[in-house]
């Protein structure tokens, strides 16, 4: 399982990232829109998920369906499209 740090790591690792600490939970974005963040679980999700509910935050990602990378779909259009275009030539 990936600690937070890796998350971290990972999520300053792509282009034009910003790490941020919002109500002392850690949150990253780029182009000032937040794709992936730290929440603690809510009464609600631990009541649904019972003994299964894991303990501290959990991983939170914006995406607009499960096919698509989380920061790709909130970067700029001129950032994601360079993303893109320098992928395919790998």
């Amino acid at each position: 399982m990936a600690s937070w740090d890796d998350v971290g790591r990972i999520a300053r690792g792509l282009p034009e990232v910003a790490e941020d600490s919002a109500r002392g939970h850690l949150a990253w974005q780029v182009g000032k829109k937040g794709f992936a963040w730290e929440r603690p679980l809510r009464k609600g999700d631990v009541e649904a998920l019972g003994a299964r509910a894991p303990t501290g935050p959990v991983l939170c990602a914006y995406v607009p369906d499960v096919g698509v990378e989380a920061w790709l779909c909130r970067a700029p259009k001129r950032l994601a499209k360079t993303w893109v275009e320098n992928r395919q030539g790998m």
